[in-house]
Protein backbone atom coordinates (compact mmCIF):
# COMPACT_ATOMS: atom_id res chain seq x y z
CA UNK A 1 0.00 0.00 0.00
CA UNK A 2 3.25 2.21 0.64
CA UNK A 3 4.36 2.20 -3.15
CA UNK A 4 0.61 2.86 -4.14
CA UNK A 5 0.55 6.23 -1.72
CA UNK A 6 3.80 7.46 -2.89
CA UNK A 7 3.36 6.95 -6.53
CA UNK A 8 0.02 8.97 -6.28
CA UNK A 9 1.49 11.59 -3.77
CA UNK A 10 4.70 12.12 -6.04
CA UNK A 11 1.77 12.68 -9.01
CA UNK A 12 2.20 9.11 -10.60
CA UNK A 13 -0.56 6.68 -11.93
CA UNK A 14 -2.32 10.00 -13.95
CA UNK A 15 -2.43 7.60 -17.01
CA UNK A 16 -3.15 4.38 -15.15
CA UNK A 17 -6.79 3.22 -15.88
CA UNK A 18 -7.51 6.05 -18.74
CA UNK A 19 -10.98 5.34 -20.78
CA UNK A 20 -11.15 4.75 -24.48
CA UNK A 21 -13.63 5.17 -26.72
CA UNK A 22 -13.80 1.81 -27.56
CA UNK A 23 -14.30 0.39 -23.91
CA UNK A 24 -16.92 3.15 -23.30
CA UNK A 25 -19.18 1.78 -26.62
CA UNK A 26 -18.31 -1.62 -25.22
CA UNK A 27 -19.71 -1.00 -21.74
CA UNK A 28 -22.82 0.43 -22.53
CA UNK A 29 -23.88 -1.70 -24.91
CA UNK A 30 -23.28 -4.52 -22.11
CA UNK A 31 -24.25 -2.88 -19.13
CA UNK A 32 -26.82 -0.89 -20.64
CA UNK A 33 -26.48 1.41 -17.89
CA UNK A 34 -29.51 3.22 -16.09
CA UNK A 35 -29.93 6.62 -14.24
CA UNK A 36 -30.30 6.12 -10.62
CA UNK A 37 -28.90 3.35 -10.22
CA UNK A 38 -26.19 2.46 -7.62
CA UNK A 39 -22.16 1.18 -8.76
CA UNK A 40 -19.59 0.42 -6.67
CA UNK A 41 -16.08 1.76 -8.66
CA UNK A 42 -13.76 -0.76 -6.91
CA UNK A 43 -10.12 -0.18 -6.95
CA UNK A 44 -10.74 3.40 -8.56
CA UNK A 45 -7.35 5.07 -7.67
CA UNK A 46 -7.79 8.52 -9.29
CA UNK A 47 -11.83 7.95 -9.78
CA UNK A 48 -11.31 8.32 -13.59
CA UNK A 49 -14.09 5.65 -14.26
CA UNK A 50 -15.98 6.52 -10.99
CA UNK A 51 -16.72 10.16 -12.76
CA UNK A 52 -17.31 8.33 -16.09
CA UNK A 53 -20.33 5.63 -14.35
CA UNK A 54 -21.52 9.54 -12.71
CA UNK A 55 -22.06 11.00 -15.82
CA UNK A 56 -24.07 8.05 -17.21
CA UNK A 57 -26.22 9.05 -14.09
CA UNK A 58 -25.15 6.17 -11.14
CA UNK A 59 -25.12 6.91 -8.12
CA UNK A 60 -20.85 6.25 -7.33
CA UNK A 61 -19.54 5.07 -4.16
CA UNK A 62 -15.47 4.50 -5.32
CA UNK A 63 -13.23 2.12 -3.07
CA UNK A 64 -9.59 2.08 -2.75
CA UNK A 65 -6.67 1.26 -0.60
CA UNK A 66 -4.18 4.25 -1.47
CA UNK A 67 -5.69 7.50 0.85
CA UNK A 68 -3.62 9.54 -1.73
CA UNK A 69 -5.17 8.43 -5.04
CA UNK A 70 -8.57 9.14 -2.92
CA UNK A 71 -7.30 12.33 -2.30
CA UNK A 72 -7.04 13.27 -5.60
CA UNK A 73 -10.25 11.80 -6.55
CA UNK A 74 -12.29 13.90 -4.13
CA UNK A 75 -10.22 17.29 -5.22
CA UNK A 76 -11.27 16.49 -9.13
CA UNK A 77 -15.11 16.39 -8.13
CA UNK A 78 -17.71 17.76 -5.88
CA UNK A 79 -20.93 16.36 -6.43
CA UNK A 80 -22.76 14.30 -3.89
CA UNK A 81 -23.85 11.23 -6.00
CA UNK A 82 -20.03 10.21 -6.11
CA UNK A 83 -17.98 9.05 -2.74
CA UNK A 84 -14.99 7.72 -2.40
CA UNK A 85 -13.91 5.73 0.55
CA UNK A 86 -10.96 4.44 1.84
CA UNK A 87 -10.86 0.65 1.83
CA UNK A 88 -9.06 -3.02 1.15
CA UNK A 89 -10.76 -5.16 -0.90
CA UNK A 90 -9.73 -7.92 0.74
CA UNK A 91 -10.98 -6.56 3.72
CA UNK A 92 -14.47 -7.85 3.31
CA UNK A 93 -17.34 -5.41 2.91
CA UNK A 94 -16.75 -1.53 3.56
CA UNK A 95 -19.30 -0.48 6.22
CA UNK A 96 -22.14 1.01 4.77
CA UNK A 97 -22.08 -1.72 1.99
CA UNK A 98 -25.23 -3.76 2.75
CA UNK A 99 -25.92 -6.99 0.67
CA UNK A 100 -28.07 -6.62 -2.12
CA UNK A 101 -27.27 -3.07 -2.50
CA UNK A 102 -26.19 -2.51 -5.62
CA UNK A 103 -26.90 -2.25 -9.12
CA UNK A 104 -23.46 -2.75 -10.69
CA UNK A 105 -19.93 -3.41 -9.04
CA UNK A 106 -16.59 -2.15 -11.55
CA UNK A 107 -13.24 -3.45 -11.18
CA UNK A 108 -10.74 -2.03 -13.99
CA UNK A 109 -7.48 -3.19 -14.15
CA UNK A 110 -7.25 -3.75 -10.33
CA UNK A 111 -8.88 -7.50 -9.93
CA UNK A 112 -5.38 -9.14 -11.01
CA UNK A 113 -3.96 -7.30 -7.60
CA UNK A 114 -6.41 -9.47 -5.39
CA UNK A 115 -4.67 -12.34 -3.67
CA UNK A 116 -8.01 -14.20 -2.93
CA UNK A 117 -10.48 -13.16 -6.20
CA UNK A 118 -12.62 -16.05 -5.72
CA UNK A 119 -13.36 -14.57 -2.11
CA UNK A 120 -14.08 -11.03 -3.84
CA UNK A 121 -16.24 -12.06 -6.43
CA UNK A 122 -18.28 -13.78 -3.84
CA UNK A 123 -18.46 -11.01 -1.85
CA UNK A 124 -19.28 -8.37 -5.03
CA UNK A 125 -22.00 -11.23 -5.74
CA UNK A 126 -23.48 -10.85 -2.30
CA UNK A 127 -23.34 -6.73 -2.94
CA UNK A 128 -25.72 -7.23 -6.09
CA UNK A 129 -29.35 -6.53 -6.26
CA UNK A 130 -31.01 -9.39 -8.22
CA UNK A 131 -29.91 -8.52 -12.31
CA UNK A 132 -26.92 -6.97 -11.33
CA UNK A 133 -23.62 -6.91 -12.44
CA UNK A 134 -19.91 -6.85 -12.20
CA UNK A 135 -17.85 -5.14 -15.16
CA UNK A 136 -13.99 -6.50 -14.97
CA UNK A 137 -11.61 -4.70 -17.49
CA UNK A 138 -8.20 -6.47 -17.63
CA UNK A 139 -5.02 -6.62 -19.53
CA UNK A 140 -4.81 -10.21 -21.32
CA UNK A 141 -1.18 -10.98 -19.60
CA UNK A 142 -0.40 -12.96 -23.05
CA UNK A 143 -1.02 -9.80 -24.48
CA UNK A 144 1.30 -7.47 -22.78
CA UNK A 145 4.97 -7.02 -22.09
CA UNK A 146 6.02 -8.59 -18.93
CA UNK A 147 6.68 -5.72 -17.05
CA UNK A 148 2.61 -5.07 -16.98
CA UNK A 149 1.86 -8.85 -16.12
CA UNK A 150 1.07 -8.06 -12.48
CA UNK A 151 -1.62 -5.90 -13.51
CA UNK A 152 -3.57 -8.98 -15.83
CA UNK A 153 -4.94 -11.92 -15.94
CA UNK A 154 -4.35 -14.85 -18.12
CA UNK A 155 -6.84 -16.18 -20.77
CA UNK A 156 -7.40 -19.39 -18.77
CA UNK A 157 -8.38 -16.78 -15.82
CA UNK A 158 -10.42 -14.75 -17.60
CA UNK A 159 -12.29 -17.73 -19.02
CA UNK A 160 -12.95 -18.63 -15.49
CA UNK A 161 -14.39 -15.56 -14.10
CA UNK A 162 -18.22 -16.75 -15.64
CA UNK A 163 -18.57 -19.59 -12.96
CA UNK A 164 -21.33 -19.50 -10.54
CA UNK A 165 -22.97 -16.41 -12.85
CA UNK A 166 -25.97 -16.80 -14.67
CA UNK A 167 -24.68 -14.62 -17.58
CA UNK A 168 -21.70 -13.68 -19.14
CA UNK A 169 -20.98 -11.43 -21.70
CA UNK A 170 -17.53 -10.04 -23.15
CA UNK A 171 -16.03 -7.33 -25.85
CA UNK A 172 -12.09 -6.48 -26.23
CA UNK A 173 -12.03 -2.70 -26.48
CA UNK A 174 -8.25 -3.15 -27.83
CA UNK A 175 -8.19 -3.74 -31.30
CA UNK A 176 -4.79 -6.08 -30.77
CA UNK A 177 -6.86 -8.00 -27.48
CA UNK A 178 -4.26 -5.92 -25.33
CA UNK A 179 -7.56 -5.90 -22.56
CA UNK A 180 -10.69 -7.85 -22.37
CA UNK A 181 -13.79 -6.74 -21.06
CA UNK A 182 -16.18 -9.49 -19.11
CA UNK A 183 -19.66 -8.58 -17.93
CA UNK A 184 -21.00 -10.64 -15.20
CA UNK A 185 -24.80 -10.86 -14.58
CA UNK A 186 -26.85 -12.34 -11.02
CA UNK A 187 -30.12 -13.46 -11.29
CA UNK A 188 -30.44 -14.55 -15.15
CA UNK A 189 -30.69 -11.00 -16.11
CA UNK A 190 -30.17 -11.40 -20.14
CA UNK A 191 -27.05 -10.32 -21.56
CA UNK A 192 -27.41 -8.25 -24.87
Amino acid sequence: MADWDRAYAEGEGTGLRMVSNAELVGFRRLVRPVRGQVAVDAGCGLGIFSRQLWQLGYDVTGLDWSHQALVRARTATGERRLRYLEHDLEAGSPPGLEPSSVDLVVCRHSLAYLIDRAAFIDRVRGWLRPGGAMYVLTSVREKVPELWWPAGLTRAEIDGLGQGWDSVARCEPSRVGRTAGVVLRKDGAPAP
